[in-house]
């Protein structure tokens, strides 16, 4: 999904770097489990790159128009609760790209095209992407992917961390909502059970 973010914004737009920080926040998005305006609101003040924490204090405001060249419009996030989220390694480097290459208001994924609904025009980036790569789920799943791979055995691609500090990194008000509904069995379907 990523890649073929990448590809459709360079399309669309014949901006190499634009692009490419497209891909590093879809990669960070599966990385954190961010919901889809969360994301859209990281600025440079939100993350801790020597400790891989991201602060989500905000979200995007996706029902105001965001006129150019003024401020993004945020408002609280779900549940109105700050929360630090702790972010997979393996994305340090995309992480580091978008905060180097954050515009100057520090905004991490900045807006593309002329609408006024930043998370609808988002949305349909993504969607013009799935169907490039043929992904069959919507974007909300990087969402399950996070709390199933954060959750999972090492031995099964997984990071082992507990259901409670999981379920704290997504911002959900019970542990209900994250066992039952975000955590999947990301186990071995074949071989020698370890």
């Amino acid at each position: 999904l990523a890649g073929a973010l990448k590809d459709v914004v360079f399309t669309k737009s014949n901006d190499k770097k634009l692009a490419m920080r497209y891909q590093a926040a879809v990669r960070v998005a599966a990385a954190t489990g961010l919901r889809l305006c969360e994301l859209l609101a990281l600025t440079t003040s939100d993350v801790d790159l020597a400790n891989g924490v991201v602060v989500v204090s905000k979200q995007l405001d996706r029902y105001v128009p965001w006129e150019l060249d003024t401020p993004m419009k945020t408002c609280k996030p779900k549940y109105g609760v700050t929360r630090e989220v702790r972010v997979w390694k393996k994305v340090s480097k995309d992480l580091a790209f978008l905060v180097k290459n954050a515009n100057s208001d520090g905004v991490l994924v900045p807006r593309f095209g002329k609408g006024k609904l930043w998370a609808d025009a988002w949305a349909n980036l993504l969607k013009d992407a799935r169907k490039a790569a043929n992904w069959t789920w919507t974007p909300h799943y990087l969402r399950h992917h996070y709390g199933s791979y954060s959750t999972a055995r090492r031995e099964d691609g997984g990071l082992a961390q507990s259901y409670p500090a999981v379920q704290r990194w997504m911002g959900h008000a019970n542990l209900k909502t994250t066992m039952e509904t975000y955590i999947h069995d990301v186990s071995a379907r074949t071989g020698w059970v370890d």
